[in-house]
């Protein structure tokens, strides 16, 4: 993976998540034990909110595709739709492990 020119969705938010902490860590430590321990609480709990509308659109994609009316080409569309967002949560939910926090439960169907 260059680091310059992302091929993928997922190589840009991998390069986006590291280019985020690199320019946090110097905020990060420079504000103290107490300030980043509430910062990554914060970090977490987005992340998790951040899963939780990506499972969302998971959910809906599938439910979309497995719609009567949609004609072939557009079905496809929309699983490959359903794949790409399956990708955003298993890259964040890989971040969150990465940070030792657990990801939300997925939703109910």
């Amino acid at each position: 993976m260059s680091f310059a020119e992302p091929r993928t969705r997922r190589e840009a938010a991998r390069c986006g998540a590291l280019a985020a902490a690199a320019v946090a860590a110097p905020i990060l430590v420079r504000a103290g034990p107490a300030r980043a321990k509430e910062d990554e609480a914060k970090a977490d709990e987005a992340l998790r909110g951040l899963i939780t509308r990506e499972r969302a659109a998971v959910v809906a994609y599938e439910a979309l595709a497995a719609a009567d009316y949609l004609d072939s080409p557009t079905a496809t569309l929309v699983r490959t739709l359903r794949d790409h967002e399956q990708e955003h949560v298993d890259v964040l939910i890989a971040a969150l492990d990465e940070r030792g926090a657990q990801p939300p439960d997925p939703p109910t169907r």
